[in-house]
């Protein structure tokens, strides 16, 4: 949030490479216009995790009304995936793709840090996805599709680590929920390999 925040995002957008932009990223993504149009111009894919607070002040308008309109507009608007967290995380790539609902996750993933694991797995699946696929960058209509599905899937993942570490009645911090995620893998990989996923 430093007088250097400003050009360390201008050099993250920059990268020819997929960007997951989280926590003080979003305001200053807020406040100013050139990188807003720095967003809009990559050709690289850029996502975005807002939680409804954030969305507020990125789009301009409460999401209360209409989540998924909210969500897709905001997306149109800055060339992004664009991920709300809540209590149903919707991910859009804009008008022209599905937005998803997830429900995975539990009340207990509402604890601080909780929203940086996820924006690490956004980052991490997103990374993954780019190492083998020049589809992102070379198309416009398949690769936002691919982004936002991806960043679908990583919340879905982190919803069920949320629900494996509070299992029993735990409270819940983040660290729980980034220990619990090799057991959610196993459970999506077992729930997917016997068909009900």
């Amino acid at each position: 949030t430093g007088d250097d925040a400003g050009p360390a995002l201008h050099h993250a957008l920059d990268s020819a490479a997929p960007v997951v932009l989280d926590a003080a990223a979003l305001p200053l993504l807020a406040e100013r216009a050139d990188l807003r149009a720095a967003v809009r111009d990559r050709p690289w894919p850029t996502v975005l995790t807002p939680h409804a607070g954030e969305f507020a002040r990125l789009g301009g308008a409460d999401v209360t009304a209409d989540r998924v309109g909210a969500v897709r507009a905001l997306a149109a608007e800055l060339g992004a995936v664009v991920l709300l967290k809540g209590t149903t995380t919707l991910v859009s790539a804009g008008p022209g793709h599905p937005v998803y609902a997830v429900t995975s996750g539990p009340p207990e993933l509402a604890t601080a840090g909780s929203g940086d694991v996820l924006a690490g797995l956004v980052g991490g699946t997103l990374a993954h996805l780019a190492a083998g696929s020049e589809v992102l960058v070379t198309d416009p209509v398949t690769g936002p599709g691919m982004v936002a599905t991806a960043a679908a899937a990583a919340a879905y993942l982190h919803g069920v680590a949320g629900q494996v570490a509070a299992e029993g009645g735990r409270s819940v911090a983040a660290l729980d929920v980034l220990h619990a995620l090799p057991e959610a893998v196993a459970r999506v990989r077992r729930a997917s390999d016997s068909g009900l996923g």
